[in-house]
């Protein structure tokens, strides 16, 4: 795999990096806070239910209230700034996907970790934002995926069930 060097700007890394990747998120676009309409589908199967079986998840530095390990302090006050560009602080302690795969998945590619995973706390597994689909489909169009044959057999099977969300072999990232 080559490594290319492009620059800080998130503009210039999403014009570069969704040319080779798919799922970069545009960072001009305006993310909806609400998440998942209670109007979408796929296959006729509503994605805004929640699992309200998953107990919390809480990311250990943010319950040992080490604010410190990621973030600047101001006045001795912790702040929003991180203390290292966010790939570089997430790879700092989790494993490094880009290195792993020969395709690696937009959001992974872009150093944006945070597109699908919280880091402090969440109501889901792994600190994910959204379960299932609904995670999934707050990039990918659910009608562009349904296009897809195998997709309309499948139903409401989880997309991670036959893809890798960090990456693959191909632009599939098929497990």
């Amino acid at each position: 795999m080559i490594t290319l060097i492009i620059g800080c700007s998130p503009k210039s890394n999403y014009k570069l990096l969704s040319t080779m990747f798919d799922g970069v998120p545009d960072p001009n676009k305006v993310e909806s806070t609400t998440g998942v309409k209670s109007s979408d589908s796929l296959n006729g199967q509503s994605l805004s239910k929640k699992n309200t079986s998953v107990s919390k998840v809480i990311h250990p530095p943010y319950k040992d209230k080490g604010c410190s390990n990621c973030h600047e302090k101001i006045d001795n006050v912790p702040s929003s700034k991180l203390i290292k560009p966010q790939l570089e602080l997430c790879y700092s302690c989790h494993e490094d996907f880009s290195k792993k795969f020969t395709w690696v998945h937009g959001p992974v590619a872009a150093g944006s970790c945070t597109k699908c995973h919280s880091p402090h706390a969440s109501d889901f597994k792994k600190l994910l934002l959204k379960e299932g689909q609904a995670l999934c489909f707050t990039c990918h169009d659910s009608k562009d995926v349904i296009k897809n044959e195998v997709h309309k057999e499948i139903g409401q099977t989880n997309c991670t069930e036959c893809h890798n969300p960090h990456g693959g072999s191909d632009k599939t990232i098929l497990r």
